[in-house]
Formats: C-alpha cells, sequence, structure tokens
C-alpha cells in the first residue's frame, strides 16, 4: 500500500510540475499588473476589502478587455493542455458574465470560461470550439448548474483542458464537469493564429447562454475578481484541491 501511495504521490507531483504562468494578475500593491497589460475599456474600479485589493466589474453591457497575450503566448495554447483559475465574487440576481474569452473568430471563441447568474443562481460553464470544415464548428459545452454556491460570496472556479484527455470545471477545487475532447487531441482551437493573439476579457450584461431574459433591464449581474491566472501544461486534482480550497 505505501508503495501504492508513493508512486500516486510522484505522478501528481510530476503533472503539477508541468504546468508554468503564462499570465496572472498582482493586485497586491492596489494597481493591476498583467505581464503585456493592454486596457481597452476601463469600466472597472480597484477597490479594497481588509488588506485585499479586487477588481470590480460594474453591471452594465459591454466588456472590459484587460489583457492580450502575446502571439507566442496564444501559440502556446492552441493545440496544447491549459489551466484557467480565478477567485471571484458574483453579485446580482441575473446577467451573463466572460472571465476568459480566448482565440475570438466571427463572434465565436476557441476557449470560453464564464458564469450564469439567473434568479441569484450561479451556472459556471466552459466552452470550447474546434473547426471542422468551412464556417462550421464542433463545441464542447459543460456547465455545473447543480451548483449551490450563493452569490455575494468568493470561490474558485477552475478550467483544465487536457487535450488528450478531458476538460474539466472545478468550483472550491472540486471536479464538477467533463468531457471528453481526445479526438480534437492535435486540432487548433478556433480562432488561434498569427495575428489574433488571444485575449482576457471579462464581460457583464445581456450574452446569456442559456434562456435569455426577454428585458434587458432584468440584467444586474457584477462580478469582483480577486486573483486570476492561466498556465500552460496539466495540475493534478490534488494539486487544484490544495491551491483552491
Amino acid at each position: 500500500m505505501k508503495k501504492i501511495l508513493i508512486i500516486a504521490g510522484v505522478l501528481s507531483a510530476a503533472i503539477a510540475m508541468q504546468a508554468a504562468d503564462v499570465f496572472k494578475a498582482d493586485l497586491s500593491s492596489g494597481q493591476l499588473d498583467f505581464p503585456g497589460k493592454n486596457i481597452w475599456r476601463k469600466n472597472f474600479t480597484i477597490e479594497k476589502e481588509g488588506e485585499n485589493f479586487f477588481i470590480h466589474i460594474p453591471p452594465e453591457k459591454g466588456n472590459c478587455s484587460i489583457s492580450r497575450m502575446s502571439t507566442e503566448d496564444a501559440e502556446l495554447l492552441k493545440k496544447g493542455n491549459f489551466v484557467i483559475q480565478a477567485r471571484v465574487r458574483v453579485h446580482g440576481e441575473n446577467g451573463h458574465i466572460y472571465l476568459f474569452s480566448l482565440g475570438a473568430t466571427a463572434g465565436e471563441e476557441g476557449v470560453r470560461l464564464g458564469i450564469e447568474v439567473r434568479n441569484g443562481k450561479i451556472i459556471p460553464y466552459l466552452n470550447l470550439n474546434f473547426p471542422v470544415g468551412p464556417q462550421k464548428y464542433q463545441r464542447f459545452s459543460i456547465a455545473d448548474r447543480k451548483n449551490e454556491q450563493p452569490t455575494g460570496e468568493w470561490f474558485y472556479i477552475t478550467a483544465m483542458i487536457n487535450r488528450s484527455g478531458k476538460m474539466t470545471l472545478y468550483i472550491n477545487g472540486k471536479a464538477v464537469a467533463s468531457a471528453d475532447i481526445s479526438r480534437f487531441s492535435g486540432t487548433e482551437m478556433l480562432g488561434f493564429g498569427k495575428n489574433n493573439a488571444s485575449i482576457f476579457t471579462v464581460k457583464t450584461g445581456s450574452f446569456m447562454q442559456y434562456q435569455p431574459l426577454k428585458l434587458e433591464a432584468e440584467y444586474d449581474a457584477s462580478v469582483d475578481v480577486a486573483a486570476i491566472k492561466m498556465r500552460t501544461g496539466l495540475l493534478s486534482a490534488m494539486q487544484v484541491k490544495k491551491e483552491t480550497k
């Protein structure tokens, strides 16, 4: 039994060591510090709670594009494995929040990590899109529809993309949804190319993916972001749990 546990520990450590930061937010000084920072719309504020700073995105139809990744970094992602992690807090009753929108082409992204808020219920989700022909693509979408995370409280959301296995969504370190994407292991995700570097975007407003509301006035969701980063490679389930508990 000891041998099995030792081997499992070594494997977990080896998997975790594969991950390397592409970028992350540093809010410790009260300033937004992103490598390659390129702020498009400054419809956000940096606020403080106790000793900790966070980004606040208000409830409005529009977006706050905080950082454009370099073409070189985008090249690492379009066929590779990667992990997105964020610590967020959602407010409001209805709305739609994009945490990451990467490799956008003709209104569709290669990757979208988002949160839908409906009648105060939070629905985190992850979409991946792979091209399968001219103007055609295969979408994989997973969501935590049973999520009991209340609005107004901080929680961790993690998306891990294993190109030879599964895309997995974690909430507070617990795997809540997954889908097998191994048949697209060698396929570039939609929109990743030389002239289309990945974009970090936060959006709020009337961008509902599931059951759109009829009245725009009903959209009031906003989001606080205390930490966010993207890594190439993979993490073990144990490492995800350790970092987001």
